[in-house]
């Protein structure tokens, strides 16, 4: 019987003192009404967010990535 070894593949994103974009939260709270809607979590230390890459299709990464830098403006 073999042993299957498995990892979190979230990322997450640290949002220092002098950072003055959105928040975490405030981010959150928007992207799921986009097109496409996206779902995100926020972090339980500081201000983080994340994001969970699971079950993607080919091309919704890049759509992601796309609405966050949006966002990180």
């Amino acid at each position: 019987m073999g042993t299957q070894i498995g990892w979190d593949q979230r990322r997450l994103f640290y949002f220092e003192d002098d950072w003055s974009g959105p928040s975490s939260t405030d981010i959150q709270e928007k992207l799921p009404s986009g097109n496409p809607s996206i779902e995100v979590g926020v972090g339980q230390y500081g201000d983080e967010l994340y994001v969970s890459p699971t079950n993607l299709e080919p091309g919704e990464a890049e759509m992601i990535a796309e609405a966050l830098h949006a966002e990180f403006r």
